[in-house]
């Protein structure tokens, strides 16, 4: 865990910056003509239209290469960034490149050449390797990404990776639940091991619709990098916030996909894969309320999925003070049953669901259960409004 010292440094600090010399005249020339052409258009005079780049020629995918290194004290490792064109024609150069710490404090672990050296200057702590961004730009473009470093004191002269789950884990989890794995490195003849790997995970593309990962935004760079260009991920964008958790994922539907996990280890690329099982979660909810009958909301707050044996709690959002009762009525009463070991003993339907509270029923065999909820009692407009919802089962 990132000692309490560390974790404090690393929030007073500034960003801390290697810069590959370069001209800023492009970056300035791209700007003057923005500029211009839009101060030319609120006065109403004639601009010419800027030339749109040709796709052959203009910035597209990039990733860090190496994506996880781990180094020994005193040893050196080249980190770069391969980029290509939105046509798939490899980068050969850029105009500028930009090694970038979070913090400040990084630099007591790792040191930064302006051509992408990195030397190891004392062991990380356990689980909390370096993160270390890479901004290169081109022709007023630029792109980005993170290499994550992990240092030890020395190096282990073999090394094998392996991301498999260790019992009593297992290779199943809950969709939009958190999940880490636990890479370990060991050399195969003495058992030596290290301490706290952390790795980014990759998924295909044909998995990364399906699953939220790390994308290691640089949080302290310059004002004028939209954010757009720091949320590296090769995952499902996450509205709610940046998602920059080693070793984890959230599986968002139910499938079975590939995880992947790379590493330079000492000069040693090792590489495992492991295939994973996302279910539909053991718990869920059903959420009655004034906003959550709005169409179009609906779907979001009145279905629900669950596995086999899973519950579903039906809970009354409305305020008290409305005097709203809603029942509850299944299209087979005798699928929704008592939860084991909680409050709520009944079973089938639900009948005088009262403001703020909730009633469980658990589902013990896979298919669709539909139901009708019907607002009982209460003041208008609630008052008699009824719909439908479906129970997943899966």
């Amino acid at each position: 865990m990132m000692t309490m010292k560390r974790a404090m440094g690393r929030q007073r600090a500034n960003a801390w910056r290697v810069t590959r010399p370069w001209s800023r005249r492009v970056r300035v020339n791209v700007l003057c003509a923005i500029t211009l052409n839009v101060l030319l258009g609120c006065v109403g005079e004639k601009a010419a239209a800027p030339a749109l780049r040709p796709a052959a020629s203009t910035l597209g995918p990039a990733s860090a290469s190496p994506l996880n290194a781990i180094i020994a004290v005193g040893d050196t490792i080249s980190v770069t960034l391969h980029a290509t064109t939105l046509t798939g024609t490899p980068v050969t150069s850029f105009d500028s490149v930009q090694y970038l710490f979070n913090y400040q404090t990084d630099t007591q672990y790792v040191q930064v050449s302006s051509t992408g050296i990195v030397t190891g200057k004392k062991p990380t702590d356990p689980g909390n390797p370096v993160v270390l961004g890479i901004l290169a730009f081109r022709d007023g473009a630029v792109v980005y990404d993170a290499t994550v470093i992990q240092v030890t004191q020395t190096a282990l002269s073999r090394a094998m990776l392996s991301i498999q789950p260790i019992p009593p884990d297992s290779a199943r989890w809950q969709a939009s639940l958190a999940k880490f794995l636990t890479p370990v490195i060991m050399d195969p003849v003495t058992g030596d091991t290290i301490s706290g790997v952390a790795l980014r995970l990759e998924f295909g593309a044909e998995d990364s619709a399906g699953v939220r990962c790390s994308n290691f935004p640089v949080t302290n760079r310059s004002q004028t990098i939209a954010d757009e260009v720091v949320h590296k991920s090769n995952c499902e964008p996450w509205a709610g916030g940046d998602y920059t958790a080693l070793n984890g994922f959230i599986g968002l539907r139910p499938e079975t996909i590939w995880i992947h996990a790379t590493v330079v280890a000492y000069g040693m690329v090792l590489h495992d894969s492991l295939q994973f099982v996302i279910t539909y979660p053991q718990n869920s909810n059903i959420y009655f309320y004034p906003g959550g009958m709005a169409v179009g909301q609906q779907g979001a707050w009145l279905n629900a999925a669950v596995v086999p044996g899973g519950s579903v709690a039906f809970g009354n959002y409305f305020d008290p003070s409305y005097g709203t009762s809603i029942n509850v009525t299944f299209d087979h009463p005798d699928a929704a049953t008592a939860p084991p070991g909680g409050v709520d003993t009944t079973s089938g339907n639900i009948v005088g669901l009262t403001g703020q509270n909730a009633a469980t029923r658990r589902f013990l065999s896979a298919g669709t259960y539909g139901y009708t909820y019907t607002i009982a009692t209460g003041v208008a407009p609630f008052k008699g409004v009824t719909g439908r919802g479906t129970i997943t089962v899966q």
